[in-house]
């Protein structure tokens, strides 16, 4: 359990005494980083996942999958997969109809399909209830993962026009929040991952962001973007909601990135900023 503290809805100070009738949030101080996950932990599950890529370097995997992320989760979306499917019973594939492609056009369509549950497995086994379909390529999830650790494909997945692609059962505090990362999975982009959180005046590169880190003028000025763009406590604390999920969920994953962990910090002490600077307003 996080050492948790109060948030109170007054200027500045989140630790003064309170009053009985101030109300409170109980919030983590900050977010509590998870142990470093090494990257022989990656190279484990890519080997596993793609023992054709043994030779190359992670670093270099990881850059190709920058440079090509706009079109692998374009093909991501282009393909029809309903967005839930029964628990009960769930099948080790799915079939997928492939869209009609373009001749000029390579496509890079996923390669595995999360069936995510808020349930542990063992209770997700025994009801029916749905469980969302998260589409993904197992390159990208295991360079960035430690956990689950997907299974290869057995079988030759594309067949007169149908993707057949293996469903990999996995508990999470959110598909929202899952959603967020899978595009931070692909990109690495510091300045989409926070604009997912809450507005901002403007993208934060990830040297914007270190700045920010040690600036309380910085994020004085954007804690108070936050406030003026959507005034009140209560946007504030659906900001703050979201952001937990993604720092659940990024536990829950493995995922240890240093820009990653930078960028939840500062959204983080925005938000404990603009809680406080809500009820000065």
């Amino acid at each position: 359990m996080l050492p948790m503290y109060r948030v109170a809805l007054q200027p500045t100070d989140v630790n003064r005494p309170l009053s009985a009738s101030v109300p409170t949030f109980r919030l983590p101080r900050t977010l509590e980083r998870p142990t470093f996950v090494p990257d022989t932990l990656s190279r484990q599950s890519l080997d596993a996942l793609a023992p054709e890529l043994a030779d190359l370097p992670l670093p270099f995997i990881r850059h190709q999958l920058t440079v090509h992320a706009d079109q692998m989760l374009a093909d991501i979306n282009t393909l029809p997969i309903p967005s839930t499917i029964p628990g009960m019973r769930l099948p080790h594939t799915l079939a997928v109809k492939l869209p009609i492609a373009s001749s000029d056009v390579e496509h890079i369509y996923p390669t595995h399909i999360l069936a995510v549950s808020a349930l542990s497995r063992s209770t997700a086994a025994t009801t029916d209830a749905p469980l969302s379909l998260v589409a993904v390529h197992g390159i990208a999830f295991a360079v960035n993962c430690s956990t689950p650790a997907l299974r290869p494909v057995e079988h030759n997945p594309n067949t007169r026009g149908t993707l057949t692609l293996p469903l990999c059962p996995v508990a999470l505090p959110s598909v929202q929040a899952l959603l967020i990362l899978r595009a931070y999975m692909y990109n690495h982009r510091i300045d989409m991952l926070l604009s997912a959180l809450f507005p901002l005046p403007a993208p934060l590169t990830y040297a914007e962001v270190k700045s920010a880190l040690v600036s309380s003028a910085t994020k004085l000025r954007l804690a108070t973007h936050l406030i003026s763009a959507h005034p009140g406590a209560a946007h504030i604390l659906g900001y703050a909601r979201r952001v937990q999920e993604v720092w659940k969920t990024v536990c829950c994953l493995g995922m240890y990135h240093i820009e990653l962990w930078d960028a939840l910090d500062l959204a983080w002490e925005l938000l404990i900023v603009a809680l406080n600077l809500a009820v000065e307003a």
